[in-house]
C-alpha cells in the first residue's frame, strides 16, 4: 500500500510541474492557445488596416464629388455665359436692323436669330 501512495503522490508531483511522461493533451492545448492568441491578435490588426483604408477611400470619394460637382458647375456656367453673349448679339442685331442700319444679309433674320428665334 505504501508502494501505491508513493506512485500517487510521484504522479501529483509530476502532474502539478507538467512533466507527466504521458501529458499528451497539454501541448496541443497549449498550442491551440497560441494559434488562438496570434489570430485574435492578426484579426484586430487586420480590422485597424481595413478601417483605415476604408476612411481614406470614404477622403477620396468626397474630393472626387466635390471636383465633380465644381467642374460641372463651371461647364454649365461657361455654356450660359456663350448662351447669353449670342442673345446679346441677336438683340444688338434686332436693334440695328430697327434703327435702319440694317442687316448686311438681307430682308430677313439671321441664321443666329432665326435659331434663337
Amino acid at each position: 500500500m505504501n508502494r501505491i501512495c508513493q506512485r500517487t503522490t510521484n504522479n501529483a508531483h509530476k502532474l502539478k510541474s507538467g512533466s507527466f511522461p504521458n501529458d499528451n493533451v497539454s501541448l496541443p492545448v497549449e498550442r491551440i492557445k497560441a494559434d488562438t492568441d496570434f489570430s485574435r491578435h492578426s484579426t484586430v490588426q487586420l480590422r485597424k488596416q481595413l478601417e483605415t483604408s476604408v476612411d481614406g477611400l470614404e477622403i477620396k470619394i468626397d474630393v472626387l464629388e466635390s471636383t465633380l460637382v465644381r467642374h460641372f458647375a463651371d461647364s454649365q456656367q461657361a455654356f450660359v455665359k456663350s448662351q447669353l453673349a449670342e442673345m446679346v448679339d441677336c438683340l444688338k442685331e434686332l436693334r440695328d436692323a430697327k434703327k435702319g442700319e440694317g442687316l448686311s444679309k438681307g430682308p430677313g433674320p439671321s441664321i443666329k436669330m432665326r435659331r434663337l428665334l
